[in-house]
């Protein structure tokens, strides 16, 4: 019977004493130690033009995330990742209030522009680095 009861004190100490540790060794922060994912973020908005040269996004090297979203109700743009002025096969069709992600499984790091079709397009940018 003794052995039976400090067996079943053991096993409940053993618990609580191993969820304490589990409970108070969570990390404080959203990401990995080595990729620290999402520490810093930035959000911008870009009205991009029917013609010329339409900033996007600059180059980010340190670039881990970035949502491009049109917050246009009806007109379209174009994305180019890349320097472009026109639109054409390397294109990304992004249409009224749709929203383009870049993250770890297609990751990205160079310039993106933008060209709208028929109006103005305003964007709505979050970016994590």
């Amino acid at each position: 019977m003794e052995n039976k009861l400090l067996f079943t004190l053991i096993l409940i100490i053993g618990i609580a004493v191993g969820s304490w540790f589990t409970f108070t060794s969570q990390p404080t922060t959203l990401g990995s130690a080595g990729s620290r994912l999402l520490d810093t973020w930035s959000q911008s908005t870009s009205t991009i033009a029917t013609s010329g040269l339409n900033t996007v996004v600059n180059p980010n090297t340190a670039r881990r995330y970035l949502v491009i979203q049109n917050l246009d109700g009806t007109n379209f743009v174009y994305l180019h990742f890349g320097t472009a002025t026109s639109t054409g096969a390397n294109s990304y069709k992004l249409t009224a209030g749709e929203e383009f992600v870049i993250s770890a499984d297609n990751l990205y790091l160079g310039k993106i522009t933008g060209l709208a079709d028929t109006a103005s397009v305003d964007l709505a940018i979050t970016e994590a680095y």
